[in-house]
């Protein structure tokens, strides 16, 4: 927030005016007037910039006609800050004074820029204290100012992290547009948690809205001012719709119970334009009441269900209603270990009167008295669940052995010491890899008790069971129950680990599974370029098939893969969406994410691609996923196989 230049801006004497090309710059006026400008010539030099603000250099751009587009450079040093520079951010920077043509309000944009932007201004350049707006964003920052006629402001461009001259363009234009009305507020209190939710709705034809004020109140007096723009990651409003002019926005807030009771907000939206609504004051109001069968906010943060009801979704279902729900009972829990494939499986039986169980909650521990290992108590949904009719159910959960508490630091301990060594990084990750899957087996082998809950999808609890000792798993034979990872049964090499039926239990069986038609496989073969085949594909609205070996669990693609002849195939993602982060994995039977050829998540460690290579035979089909990491986003990508 502080000018890091200062000097004096020396305004009692007037230069001469440089020539054109060709023809006798004319002299400065007065007594203390500057000297005269020097003659043109047929190729000038570019014009010496103004000498202000302390020395640092000052581009005028003159705000009469809108939009005012300015393409400079920044300059060779960072001579600004402001509230919104990120501590550790050193960057160019640019001046520019803004002349304002006539009243209104003015939109600053950097959009165009091929860098990080921060855009701020300040009245006085020479005063730090006298910013009026600014805002870090990416290489379309922008401001807005509410200015007078004729009125000068001090706009700053600046980079984030950038050490050099880079070019950038400024846009000035004079809105126009409508502001953004809000049509109606609810606001809601609850004092048993301090809870305040906030519903607007109303209507902004003239841009997206982009920031919310907010003045809290008590009884008495105002508690606090809140400001946030929607797209910040801690703001707690989000707009939750905004199509054909209209929006609706919602947030929700907790103050301690002994600040007193939440009684009023005054509310106003800003849209992209920096056009602000009239301010909307509302009353907040106790929760409304929903009845059996009524759409419902399982939050409880705009109404609540009449008891005994409880608000929560049952697939198929989406929409959450209020519905009567029973607490599943757990009778049997039975858990088992695959060493040799470093799974562990759980097998429960129970009832549940309304057959909605969906999790096991899971806490791994050393023995019968410590605490937990690993990462902690986990919740799991079923892999399968099955009911007989009547409400007795039987549950299966099979997942891999990760343990990231005890395992995580001490295996990119050493991957960093790898990489200090000079050492490759593919090699130092292909090291950290196996480092960490030895890490979760041996803690696996420690396991000597698991505590056992099921979970509904009302997020009621059974009784829980402590299970001791750790089985390992069992081989099973044709017929028997099984899982495809061989965490609760294992099925001899012959022998698949498969449900015909969605709901029936999966048993070992001789015949093979066909890729169902609702997985909506892509035909890769389709997609020949010359020797390699290359498909450009987007998953975000893609289903889930499963996680992977290595990861994944999101949104993926499913592509099959017909060897033309026998060879070592390499299958790549590369040329990814903004934040993508691709999982890729190989399966011989596409709904069976236990049968996998290979996974990885990594193509380099600098990259969020994946890379994996599998040796087939001539004819033989694989099915490829292009999965999502964890948390990361869905998007474009584009797939390359080659030999």
């Amino acid at each position: 927030m502080f000018l890091t230049a200062c000097g004096s801006d020396h305004k009692n004497s007037v230069g001469g005016t440089g020539g054109i090309p060709g023809e006798a710059g004319s002299g400065g006026g007065g007594a203390d007037g500057g000297s005269g400008g020097s003659g043109g010539d047929d190729d000038p030099e570019p014009e010496t910039p103004k000498v202000t603000c302390g020395g640092v250099r000052v581009i005028d751009l003159d705000g009469a006609e809108s939009p005012a587009v300015l393409h400079d450079k920044t300059d060779t040093l960072d001579h600004w800050t402001s509230r919104c520079t990120p501590p550790d951010s050193v960057g160019n920077d640019v001046a520019i004074r803004f002349h304002a043509g006539a009243a209104g309000t003015y939109l600053f944009s950097t959009e165009g820029t091929g860098f990080d932007t921060m855009v701020y201004a300040f009245a006085d350049c020479m005063d730090g204290f006298s910013e009026l707006a600014c805002r870090a964003k990416d290489s379309s920052s922008r401001i807005s100012l509410r200015l007078d006629a004729g009125q000068i402001v001090y706009v700053i461009v600046d980079s984030m992290n950038v050490r050099e001259s880079r070019p950038f363009t400024l846009t000035a234009t004079r809105v126009t547009a409508p502001a953004p009305v809000i049509d109606k507020v609810e606001a809601y209190y609850t004092g048993t948690t301090g809870a305040t939710a906030i519903r607007l709705t109303g209507r902004n034809p003239g841009s997206p809205l982009d920031a919310i004020n907010m003045d809290i109140w008590g009884a008495a007096q105002k508690i606090t001012t809140y400001s946030a723009f929607f797209d910040d990651p801690g703001s707690v409003f989000r707009v939750v719709s905004e199509e054909g002019g209209t929006f609706v926005v919602e947030g929700a807030f907790t103050f301690p119970t002994s600040a007193g009771r939440i009684a009023r907000v005054d509310m106003s939206v800003i849209d992209e334009n920096g056009q602000a609504s009239e301010i909307v004051s509302e009353r907040t109001a106790g929760l409304p009441r929903r009845m059996r069968g009524e759409a419902c906010d399982p939050r409880k943060f705009f109404d609540e269900c009449d008891s005994p009801n409880v608000c929560f979704v049952q697939p198929p279902a989406t929409v959450p209603t209020c519905q009567m729900n029973t607490p599943p009972v757990l009778d049997s829990a039975v858990v088992t270990v695959n060493y040799e494939t470093g799974y562990w499986g759980i097998v429960v039986e129970g009832r549940d009167a309304d057959s909605n169980a969906a999790f096991l909650r899971v806490t791994p521990r050393k023995n019968l008295t410590s605490q937990y290992i690993g990462d902690g108590p986990a919740l799991i949904p079923f892999r399968q669940i099955t009911y007989d009719g009547v409400g007795n159910f039987r549950g299966v959960v099979s997942l891999a052995a990760r343990f990231d508490g005890p395992c995580l630091a001490p295996a990119q301990a050493k991957r960093d010491s790898c990489e200090g060594r000079g050492t490759a990084p593919q090699t130092c990750y292909d090291s950290f890899v196996a480092e960490l899957n030895q890490c979760y087996r041996d803690v696996l082998s420690l396991i000597t008790r698991v505590d056992v809950e099921v979970i509904d999808w009302a997020n009621a609890a059974s009784a829980l069971i402590k299970v001791t000792p750790i089985a390992e798993a069992p081989a099973v034979e044709e017929g028997d129950l099984c899982d495809p990872h061989g965490a609760t049964g294992a099925c001899p090499d012959e022998l698949l680990c498969w449900a015909e039926q969605p709901g029936d239990a999966e048993v070992c069986r001789a015949n093979t599974p066909v890729c169902p038609a609702n997985y909506g496989v892509i035909d890769l073969m389709a997609h020949a370029s010359g020797a390699k085949w290359v498909y450009r594909g987007n998953n975000s609205a893609a289903a889930r098939h499963g996680a992977a070996s290595c990861g994944g669990g999101g949104p993926s693609d499913v592509l099959a893969f017909t060897a033309p002849s026998a060879a070592t195939y390499r299958f790549v993602t590369s040329d990814l969406g903004e934040k993508v982060d691709t999982v890729v994995s190989l399966r011989p039977f596409c709904q069976l994410d236990g049968y996998e050829h290979v996974c990885n998540n990594r193509a380099l460690i600098t990259n969020p691609g994946s890379q994996v290579e599998a040796t087939l035979a001539q004819g033989e089909t694989v099915y490829i996923l292009v999965d999502s990491a964890l948390g990361a986003a869905t998007g474009n990508y584009t797939l390359t196989v080659s030999r």
